[in-house]
């Protein structure tokens, strides 16, 4: 047997097992690229119209939910998009319309998973990266991700559960 709830778009299940998964698989369904023509996709250096500059903003805020809710994968995609805006181009437009896809590619495959972990046992584990003035206007770009791990971690293998990203 299993529970389930859905609370503000994300699918929340608890399996018999104890395991909790969070989707937004039906959020995801619901994005849609940002309509342009083949023969604007190609006009890659042009400056975004008003109306494309709108819709990209809304875009980038609709992707910027998942990324920080349920799809780290899609984080870094997200902080780029963002940091271009100001200075966006269609093809930042065609490249947020990349990002739909992915997003909705990864409804077959991602959820967030919470496995049992005895809490007397637990350590945390964070792993980071970063990268030097290889961003919009020689910025630079750093990323983190913290788990919740059993008392196995040292061994290699260990039951993880993601804490916080960014």
């Amino acid at each position: 047997s299993k529970g389930e709830i859905t609370f503000t778009c994300r699918k929340i299940t608890q399996h018999k097992d104890l395991t909790i998964e969070v989707e937004q698989h039906e959020y995801l369904k619901g994005l849609k690229p940002i309509p342009v023509s083949p023969k604007r996709r190609k006009e890659e250096e042009a400056e975004l119209t008003f109306q494309e500059q709108k819709e990209l903003r809304s875009l980038i805020g609709k992707l910027a939910w998942p990324a920080r809710e349920t799809c780290p994968q899609l984080a870094f995609m997200v902080s780029d998009l963002t940091q271009k805006f100001s200075t966006a181009k269609v093809k930042d437009l065609n490249q947020a319309n990349l990002v739909v896809k992915r997003a909705r590619r990864l409804m077959e495959t991602s959820w967030l998973s919470f496995p049992k972990i005895d809490l007397k046992k637990a350590c945390m584990v964070t792993y980071s990266d970063a990268s030097f003035d290889n961003m919009p206007r020689s910025g630079s770009q750093g990323g983190m991700i913290t788990f919740l791990c059993d008392g196995n971690v040292a061994s290699g293998s260990a039951a993880a559960a993601p804490l916080e990203w960014h």
